[in-house]
């Protein structure tokens, strides 16, 4: 089974939960916590840079590909749950629990950079291969009544203006914005 998910969006939580183990833990990454994840290997982003390995038909396979196409060609023969929330929420989330411990003590214009890298890759990413609606299942952490979309729901809350700012500049100017500064506390670009 592929677990389709954008980066942030809880799907390596959604593979604990359907493994029975602890998965609500709040602000934390959990691709790292599961043991078996190296054993069930992360497929990621599938394009041409994506090197096939052998998957058995009971292992579980996350990706953050939403082209059902593309992951019925890179990962044949499995079903696809599909996990669906707001692209911009997810992101946030990822940067907060995530990357952010990547630019810790670096000057925040460094830090916004690498929120603009996150955003620029995945938004270009998903041009590329766009995000469709087909898959066996559907789980839109917006509208379904589960433990694991209550959970999401309230992780998918973070709030951090700066990564909102980064977005606007982002759907605004484009992948080739300038790069951001910072001067006296005020966002320029």
């Amino acid at each position: 089974m592929v677990i389709s998910f954008f980066s942030g969006a809880g799907g390596h939580r959604y593979k604990l939960f359907l493994k029975g183990i602890d998965f609500d833990a709040p602000n934390r990454q959990m691709h790292n916590t599961e043991i078996a994840y190296i054993k069930n290997r992360n497929a990621a982003f599938l394009d041409e840079f994506y090197e096939p390995f052998i998957v058995e038909s009971h292992q579980l396979i996350t990706t953050h590909t939403m082209a059902t196409a593309l992951i019925k060609e890179k990962l044949p023969g499995h079903d696809i749950i599909r996990i669906f929330c707001n692209l911009k929420d997810s992101l946030r989330r990822k940067w907060e629990v995530d990357l952010k411990y990547n630019y810790v003590g670096l000057p925040l214009d460094e830090q916004m950079d690498g929120m603009f890298q996150l955003i620029k890759f995945n938004i270009e990413y998903y041009k590329k291969f766009p995000i469709d609606r087909n898959a066996d299942v559907i789980i839109d952490i917006e509208k379904d009544d589960s433990l694991f979309t209550e959970v999401m729901r309230k992780e998918l809350k973070i709030i951090n203006p700066e990564f909102d700012f980064v977005w606007d500049v982002y759907k605004e100017l484009g992948p080739d914005a300038p790069i951001i500064c910072i001067a006296n506390n005020e966002y320029k670009i």
